[in-house]
């Protein structure tokens, strides 16, 4: 709690950045084994109105032992404090799922990551009939391999329509809303971006679509055919950051230099 405050009052300190969105917690009660990691976890997102991300629920090898801890997320009231929502999220049962709808939070859905790992697949479109908020993220490239938000896009739809055995059961538009407004809406920064509205940032990419082919439908040509290469540039709260693949603003030798020096830091 004191690093945090530590932290949170240097954040205080800094400028208004449009490459600032929130400050989140990555929750740990699902690998902890004490009720007092909720606990901890609800006082400091009450204490600094922050976000959580909670891994929950991905691999298949621990179902019983997750689905016995959230209780905890109850009994805390970890599960309905603004804020929370959980990564991965692919074995609830329905009395899990009720209760995560009722409280109206969300879920972070992961298709490269979940695929790469055999984790399983989550049922999209029965989250959302019930109400669940659902956003989509990569995981990294430490389970996702590509980073690719085009390629995730792709694998999270072939993956429910095989489920499913059903090629209408969820639209490109729907998966390309998913990845944008419904990740913004899950993490809380949905009046910052998600889309292009007066009062946001104005974070987009440029895709050229003479390199993709004939186009009759253009969120089918994004999800389906479009992939990082196709980027033209990349504009972050209105300013352009990549042209062409060049970065215009930062050093890349000296950014990984510096991550690498961060990530090294904190494991001493």
């Amino acid at each position: 709690m004191a690093r945090l405050k530590l932290f949170m009052d240097w954040l205080a300190r800094q400028p208004p950045s449009s490459q600032f969105l929130s400050v989140m917690l990555n929750g740990g009660t699902s690998f902890n084994e004490t009720y007092q990691q909720a606990v901890a976890e609800k006082s400091m997102m009450d204490r600094f109105h922050i976000g959580n991300q909670s891994h929950y629920l991905e691999p298949p090898d621990t179902v019983a032992a997750e689905r016995a801890k959230f209780k905890w997320f109850v009994d805390s009231g970890l599960l309905t404090t603004p804020g929370l929502y959980f990564g991965h999220f692919i074995h609830p049962d329905d009395a899990i799922l009720q209760k995560v709808a009722a409280a109206h939070s969300g879920m972070s859905w992961n298709p490269l990551s979940n695929g790469r790992l055999a984790s399983g697949v989550a049922d999209i479109p029965k989250y959302l009939k019930m109400g669940i908020r659902v956003g989509m993220g990569v995981d990294g490239e430490a389970s996702a391999d590509l980073a690719d938000p085009f390629e995730n896009m792709r694998t999270g739809l072939y993956a429910i329509r095989d489920k499913y055995e059903d090629a209408t059961i969820m639209s490109p538009y729907q998966v390309l809303y998913l990845h944008t407004m419904g990740s913004a809406d899950v993490m809380g920064v949905k009046d910052k971006l998600g889309s292009l509205e007066p009062g946001k940032y104005a974070d987009f990419l440029v895709v050229d679509p003479t390199r993709l082919g004939a186009v009759f439908d253009p969120y089918a040509t994004l999800v389906l055919v479009a992939a990082e290469r196709d980027l033209e540039r990349v504009y972050v709260g209105g300013e352009l950051k990549v042209d062409h693949g060049k970065l215009l603003d930062q050093d890349y030798n000296k950014v990984l230099a510096e991550s690498a020096r961060r990530a090294t830091a904190t494991m001493q």
